[in-house]
């Protein structure tokens, strides 16, 4: 039953990653179907014979559900963002703090330069995204708002998603809390998810409950994180 549950969960978590990542943006180089199920095979052995603790938070039979079921998700070309978000599914659930998967440094800087991130600095607290710093209005008027959605995408689902694409040992959720809040919460709307800007969101202001609709534009990851460093 478990390893069943791994799978399907394995499978939808995917299939919903494609969904969100079907605004990229056009013209970026793919990598075809038979080079990345060569990467992929390259690195489930890479994990199987080097990883030293690959099965002590997941079980072999859970992860060999995984790896084959995503191995039977690779039958399309993917560009270096697509196939970051599919593997960030299939790295996960190993559970591991020091086990993670990067974009290459070049499209960590074409992430920068050609995207607009979410100006805001967010904690999340009992699974909930809640505004530490208004990047984006000098008066901080949105700050300590609870985030209901991102350009109609419900908070619980963003998070559930991110917390279970972001490294961490066990089961432990207040340290994938803590590892996606600041602006990695931004950073992870683009690459995880690919949710891009003009940014729609959904505020609540939880002494008046009262529910108000935003719009902000983003700005570069350099830009938010000068604010971040002047109003320190």
């Amino acid at each position: 039953m478990r390893l069943r549950s791994a799978i399907v969960y394995s499978a939808l978590l995917a299939s919903t990653v494609t969904v969100f990542a079907m605004g990229g943006a056009p013209g970026r180089a793919k990598f075809t179907r038979d080079e990345i199920q060569d990467d992929f095979r390259i690195l489930r052995a890479a994990l199987e014979e080097g990883h030293p603790g690959i099965y002590r938070f997941t079980s072999k039979d859970q992860m060999d559900g995984v790896f084959e079921q995503a191995a039977r998700c690779l039958d399309h070309a993917m560009d270096a963002y697509e196939f970051f978000r599919f593997l960030s599914t299939v790295v996960a659930p190993i559970k591991c703090g020091h086990t993670e998967v990067l974009l290459p440094e070049e499209s960590l800087r074409e992430v920068d330069d050609r995207e607009s991130f979410l100006p805001l600095q967010v904690r999340l607290l009992d699974l909930k995204v809640y505004v530490v710093r208004d990047l984006a209005n000098a008066d901080n008027r949105l700050a300590a708002r609870e985030i209901l959605s991102v350009n109609g995408v419900p908070t619980p689902v963003i998070v559930a998603m991110m917390l279970m694409m972001t490294p961490g040992d066990g089961d432990i959720i207040t340290s994938r809390q803590l590892a996606i809040g600041g602006l990695r919460f931004a950073q992870n709307l683009v690459t995880l998810l690919g949710l891009r800007s003009p940014y729609h969101l959904r505020v609540e202001d939880h002494e008046t409950h009262e529910v108000e609709s935003v719009r902000l534009s983003g700005s570069s990851l350099s830009d938010l994180r000068e604010i971040v460093k002047a109003r320190s």
